[in-house]
This record gives C-alpha cells, structure tokens and sequence, in this order.
C-alpha cells in the first residue's frame, strides 16, 4: 500500500514503520481494490475501451468509478477516501495487458477517444448526432459535437485540440467542427425534394412510405412547411425562390387536406362504378386499388373523415360506403340474390359472359365463394351461414366446385 503523501514525508524522515502496514482493515481494502481491479480489466478486455461513469448500466458505472479514483490516488489528488494506491493493483493491471490502466488521461487524450467515437457513429448512421435527441447516447454525442464546435470558433474558456481535427479528416469528417450553415443544408434538401417531385409526376414524397429516402424527405418537408406557417422553426425565402424555378410556387403551402380527401373520394366512386359497386381492395398488387383500398379502409376507422366525403358519395349512390363493413352479413346478403336469381331463371346460375352488370357481379361472387370453399382461393373466410341459406332455397350444392356457367 502506498500513502501518496504521507508515507513520502514519513520515509524521508525516517518513520517508515509508524504505522503497521499490515492491518487487517486495510488488508481486507486492498483486496476489495484488487477484486475491482480484475473485473475492470475483464471488462476492458471485452469492451475495448474503459467503463464510461455515465453510463446506465449499474455495473460499467460502478467500475468507472472505481478506476477514477483509483487514477487520483496514484497521482496524489484523491480525498481522504481515495489516497491510498495499492502496487497490487498495478501489478494485476499489468498482468491483463494493461500497463497504463491508471494513467490519469489528458483533457486532449479524452477528447481524442470521443472524436473517434463520434466519427464511427457518424459513419454508421450517416448523419451527425443531434445534441436534443431522446437517445441519451446521441445526445451526448451531439453536446460533445456542439461543444468542440463551440472551441472550434474561439468560444472563451474552452480550448480546440488539432488532433480531433485529424481524427475526423481520417474519417472523412473535415468540417464536423465547423458550424452548419442551415440555410445551404435547407437549399440543398429543397432541391432534393424538388427533383423527387420531377420524377413522381409532381406527388410529394411520403412520410409513411417504406423507402427510406422517400420517408425522411417526406418528414423534412412536413417541417418546412411548419416554418413556412410560423408553427416552428426558421424559413428561408431562398427556399421558396428555388422552388419556384422547379415550378411547384406552393411546394410549401399547407396541404388542403379535405379537399384531397374529397378528390379521393371521387376516384373511389368512379372505380366501384367501373367495377360493379365492389369496394377496392387494401392490400392489391394493383397500385390504384391498393391506394385507393387503404384510403376507404382508414374512412371507415374514422381517421380524417369530412362530411363533404359523405356528401360526395351519396351523389353516386353510395350512402353507406362509409360505415364499417361486417363481411359475413354483406355475404349473406348476396348469397339471397344468387338463390333468388336461380329461383326465377329456371335453377341456372348467373353468368360471366353478359351483358347485366347484376348477374356478372353475382356470378363473380358464386365463383369465388366455391374456389373458397374448394381451397382453390386461400385468401378469403366460407361461412357456413351462406351454406344455410343455400340449404333454405334448396340449393343444397350451391358451392360445390365445377358448377359455374361462363
């Protein structure tokens, strides 16, 4: 055991057996150190670097500052609690590989393994953390950023190391401690957006979409927008000027959102009109149905519904397209049609090839509910209260496979 200080004085002036070294109390401190000392050096072995005090995790923070401690006692700046340096520890540092496990770090060297840190982040995510994120681990990579940045400049009190320059130009970062000039970055992604415009027919990107690169412009230009409206964040009239040179003068306009809806709304008529009143299906590899499938699905789950979509639908005879289908009574429903259309064409099923689009639509469903029933057509429910009502006309083999008439 070493007493920085005060063993120091004591053998200088010859009373280095004052005390009794061997004291069962500092014995049993020694290897408490030399447990922690193993545990640490197990978890730099597994970890590649040494226990961060602000972490989390309960046992890396635990370890973290026991290490701290022990890099002041070695180096005389510990309190009365951590002034005692035990050569065991350093001998069992030495063992792991570890010669240098206690030498209290420079400022610069600190700031050196977060730069390298930072900049593999950086690579990873492909973007620069963000100092108000709610991760705590990009958060405190982004306050790091913000505070090198700050040195960068000149900022009082604080100092820029060269060193982390060379890091990130190693990586490829030459100006991540330059401060971002916000308004180039907006321009730059207002172009982008523009161009994805140009070459989607003048639609906006998504921000529900499952491409990546769709989704975030989506987002970014949802948030331009919100500046444009003074809801939050800066606006640059610059942003407006290129805009305009692509040609899309209202690209930050707030969206009418009803009166999309409404347009939509249209573009679902037309199409059960076309298709014999059958509502589009979500989920289609048809584009347009898929589209137009997903937009009545969520109307009838009550997002986003106006009363002018209602209004709309009634002018095509549509009263009820809104309300919540219940699939086993709409099939019911049709499979009366289909035995009262056999009761009054002599027992022949509805045909495919004709001309009334009623007896088409009562054929389409006939076929599909005996591919359903055959196993033919996975996708689809047979209920057996349409086998029930076949039964009350007669028609005990109404869905038996093979029966219909083209």
């Amino acid at each position: 055991m070493i007493y920085k200080k005060e063993l120091e004085l004591l053998n200088k002036n010859g009373y280095s057996d004052l005390f009794d070294l061997k004291d069962e109390h500092y014995i049993r401190l020694e290897r408490e150190s030399n447990e922690f000392c193993k545990k640490t050096c197990t978890w730099k072995s597994s970890h590649g670097r040494d226990p961060n005090q602000r972490s989390d995790n309960t046992e890396e923070k635990g370890l973290a500052t026991w290490l701290q401690s022990r890099r002041k006692a070695l180096n005389g700046t510990g309190g009365k609690d951590s002034c005692i340096f035990y050569k065991s520890d350093q001998e069992i540092a030495c063992s792991c590989g570890y010669p240098d496990l206690f030498k209290q770090r420079s400022f610069e060297e600190v700031s050196n393994k977060m730069c390298s840190i930072v900049c593999e982040w950086i690579r990873l995510q492909g973007r620069y953390p963000s100092h108000g994120s709610k991760n705590k681990e990009e958060k405190d990579y982004g306050s790091w950023v913000k505070q090198r940045r700050n040195a960068y400049k000149g900022g009082v009190g604080v100092e820029f190391y060269d060193s982390d320059q060379k890091i990130a130009e190693f990586f490829g970062y030459k100006n991540l401690f330059k401060n971002r000039d916000f308004e180039k970055e907006s321009n730059e992604l207002c172009k982008k957006i523009c161009e994805w415009k140009k070459e989607h027919q003048g639609n906006d990107p998504n921000r529900i979409s499952e491409n990546t690169v769709e989704k975030s412009l989506g987002n970014r230009l949802a948030g331009r927008r919100k500046a444009f409206s003074d809801k939050g964040g800066i606006f640059y009239s610059s942003d407006q000027k290129i805009a305009e040179s692509f040609g899309y003068p209202n690209l930050f306009k707030p969206r009418d959102l009803e009166k999309e809806s409404n347009d939509i709304c249209y573009k679902v008529c037309e199409w059960k009109k076309r298709h014999n009143d059958k509502d589009p299906v979500w989920g289609d590899k048809k584009i347009e149905e898929h589209f137009l499938g997903y937009w009545l699905g969520s109307r009838r789950n009550g997002q986003n519904y106006y009363e002018s979509d209602k209004k709309i639908a009634e002018s095509y005879e549509y009263p009820d397209i809104f309300n919540k289908k219940n699939p086993e009574k709409e099939s019911n429903v049709i499979c009366k049609k289909v035995c009262e259309w056999k009761n009054t064409h002599a027992g022949e099923d509805p045909k495919q090839r004709t001309k009334n689009s009623m007896e088409k639509k009562l054929y389409t469903w006939l076929h599909t509910r005996r591919q359903v029933l055959s196993g033919i057509k996975k996708a689809g429910i047979f209920y057996e209260s349409d086998q029930k009502i076949a039964k009350s006309y007669g028609y005990f083999d109404l869905f038996k496979s093979g029966r219909s008439n083209a």
